[in-house]
């Protein structure tokens, strides 16, 4: 995705996952306020949680002053051994609401038939608390292994994920349709 980005033209930056992006924003915001996208990846280190990544300590200032148009970040959870969730991303999700965004499901690696409300695609987040059900659902979908998603947040919420409606024939319920130009 970089590499295309910077093919393309685009002003990229990749800061790694344990930076302070408060500090990296404050030294660079002279060149810009304004991001198109922002695509947060968490590393593996405790520090590098995307919850702290994008926690307000670390990403308050960013997220408050500059216009990020799109912003996607991946969270993730999975069972420990005593059966208990391990879950990382409300906090993110706290710090994004926080700031105004909306925030809607992307992608995820596993489904849960069984999950009430049932996270299809799209489905808008409206609390910390909708994002760790989520998440819980997704450790209990992937059986002991690792659950993976990704969000989509914008502020303005102008829905440029495709709605689920242009999947389905609103005329008959559960029809897949195809999606055309």
């Amino acid at each position: 995705v970089v590499a295309q980005a910077v093919v393309e033209g685009h002003d990229t930056h990749v800061v790694p996952p344990s930076s302070d992006l408060n500090v990296w924003f404050g030294a660079s915001a002279r060149r810009s306020d304004w991001f198109l996208l922002a695509y947060f990846i968490p590393g593996a280190a405790p520090e590098e949680d995307i919850d702290v990544l994008l926690g307000p300590e670390r990403a308050g200032d960013l997220l408050t002053g500059a216009t990020l148009t799109y912003v996607v970040f991946q969270v993730g959870s999975r069972t420990a051994a005593d059966g208990a969730a391990l879950l990382s991303g409300p906090g993110a999700a706290r710090t994004l609401f926080g700031a105004r965004f909306k925030i809607q499901l992307l992608a995820s690696s596993h489904y849960d038939d069984a999950a009430d409300p049932p996270y299809g695609p799209n489905f808008l987040f409206r609390t910390e608390g909708d994002v760790r059900r989520f998440l819980r659902s997704g450790a209990a979908a992937a059986d002991g292994g690792r659950f993976d998603a990704l969000l989509f947040a914008t502020q303005g919420l102008d829905l440029a994920i495709p709605s689920r409606l242009s999947y389905l024939d609103p005329g008959r319920t559960g029809r897949r349709v195809a999606a055309g130009p």
